[in-house]
């Protein structure tokens, strides 16, 4: 329903470096996490080195999990414990 986001609460445990609190997350209106997903978030991941590219706007806020400008670690294990979960 493209207007109309959906909002479900959930609690997961934090890594170390994450501030307790209310966290938004984005989830695809399709509902899955794909090998594409993964390559994205690769090609965006920028810790202490430059993205490796290609890696557009687009795909750049889609990879920044936890919304705060960068995609790096905190965003990788997000990733990782939402699809470990599926």
């Amino acid at each position: 329903m493209a207007g109309h986001p959906e909002q479900y609460g959930a609690t997961i445990t934090l890594p170390p470096g994450f501030t307790s609190g209310s966290y938004q997350v984005r989830v695809k209106l399709d509902y899955t996490l794909t090998d594409a997903d993964y390559t994205i978030m690769t090609q965006c991941y920028s810790d202490i080195a430059p993205p490796s590219g290609p890696c557009s706007a687009g795909q750049k806020r889609a990879s920044d999990v936890d919304d705060d400008g960068g995609v790096d670690v905190f965003d990788l294990n997000l990733w990782i414990r939402v699809r470990s979960s599926l």
